[in-house]
């Protein structure tokens, strides 16, 4: 009996390593740009988002033009800035979203820099969930209150 056992068992541990072997599910990636002043904000709204979603983040944080920049070569996703594109940066394709304003000083507006045309899935759900109601929590934590314009 103890032989019958041993053979099953036997048989049965390459089956269930091949059944383990399947593709694991790929989560997507996010790139976002973004200036100092956005740093915390967005720091918290990626963190926020992977828990809901199965999706990976890389946030570059720095000047204003670079961020721009990784936006209009495709090297970042969104980008967070706190000023408005210029005409020339618009015409280049790219869509500003007021998104978010200081607390203490509410002319001082953070805009969500996007392309025309989404990079991905991933990135038009990220977009769409900072600008829900479901980020106003996140943006108050971070000192921010919704942007009105």
């Amino acid at each position: 009996m103890k032989k019958v056992m041993l053979c099953v068992l036997i048989m049965l541990i390459p089956v269930l390593l091949l059944s383990s072997c399947g593709e694991s599910e790929k989560s997507a990636t996010v790139t976002v740009a973004g200036v100092s002043t956005a740093e915390k904000a967005a720091g918290m709204l990626t963190e926020a988002y992977k828990v809901k979603e199965n999706v990976k983040f890389s946030v570059d944080i720095s000047e204003t033009a670079q961020a721009v920049e990784s936006v209009q070569n495709g090297k970042a996703d969104i980008a967070l800035i706190d000023r408005r594109l210029t005409e020339e940066e618009k015409s280049s394709g790219l869509i500003e979203t007021a998104f978010a304003s200081h607390k203490d000083s509410p002319e001082n507006v953070i805009y969500i820099i996007t392309p025309a045309q989404d990079s991905s899935e991933a990135a038009a759900g990220f977009r769409n969930y900072i600008l829900s109601s479901a980020a106003a929590d996140i943006l108050t934590s971070a000192g921010l209150i919704p942007a009105v314009e």
